[in-house]
Order: C-alpha cells, then structure tokens, then sequence
C-alpha cells in the first residue's frame, strides 16, 4: 500500500509540474532538446541566458538582450532564453509587459543540474564551433557582453 501511495504521490506532482509548464506557454526544453537546439545554431555565436521573472537582476539583463538582439545580424549571432520559472502565471505576466525577440523556452530541473545553473541569471557563450568561450553568473555589464560576442565574431 506505502507503494501505491508513494507511486502516486509522485506522479500527481510529475503532472503538475507538466501541466503547469504546459500551461506557461513557452516549449519546454529537456537536456536532449537544447543540446539539438544549439548544435543547429552552429557558425553562429550563441548567447545562452537562463533567467527567472521573479529574479531582479534577470529582469535587468533582458532588455539589454533585446536590445542585443537587433544590434547583430541573426545570421552571426542567436540569444536564447530558457526559464527556470516554476510559476507559469508569474512568467507569463512578465512576457506580457516585457517583449522579448529572441526563442524561449521552459528549462527543466533536468537542464539547470546539467547546465550547472546554481545561480541566475546565468549566461553560457559558444563560439562557432559550438563549444563553449565563456560562462557568467550574476548580471553582466552589456558592454562586457558585446565585447566578447564581438571578439569571437572577429576570430
């Protein structure tokens, strides 16, 4: 019976969590899925950025990747966002005051433990070859940002 119970328990949390991401809009994105996601954005600069909505920093640092965003030719330079939000209604009063014109998704606890996310924000930049040229926790001065995204651009 403690079986039973324990199997259950589990999986009506497993369900809220999916129904919950399910219902924040944003795709959710495993280990597996980003991984593909960013070996088809290989020969472009990648900046990865997790984030939150309730996170005051990251509320600081996405509209300097919006602004980023147009600053760059899509062909060079791709900016993703992946949320580590657990509250779809809080993320997606966020997304509504705050447009943002790069891809988001919905990172699983899967995804922040392989990506090391201990902290957010947090950015991840791969060079063209797709490995990865620098990680940063805490929020980046844009200036910093641009440097090393012009840097690799230039190699």
């Amino acid at each position: 019976m403690f079986r039973m119970r324990t199997f259950f328990s589990a999986f009506v949390l497993v369900m809220i969590f999916f129904s919950t991401a399910a219902g924040a809009g944003l795709p959710v994105v495993s280990t597996s899925d980003l991984q593909n996601i960013l070996t088809a954005e290989k020969g472009r600069v990648v900046v990865l950025n997790f984030w939150a909505s309730w996170c005051g920093p990251c509320k600081q640092e996405i509209p300097e990747l919006v602004r980023m965003r147009t600053g760059y030719p899509e062909d060079r330079v791709t900016i993703i966002g992946v949320s580590m939000d657990h509250d779809p209604q809080m993320m997606n009063e966020y997304l509504d005051r705050q447009k943002v014109n790069y891809p988001l998704y919905l990172g699983t606890r899967e995804v922040g433990i392989d990506y090391a996310v201990a902290g957010i924000p947090k950015l991840i930049v791969f060079d063209q070859a797709g490995e990865i040229a620098f990680t940063f926790e805490g929020l980046i001065r844009p200036a910093m940002l641009e440097r090393i995204v012009d840097n690799l651009l230039d190699e």
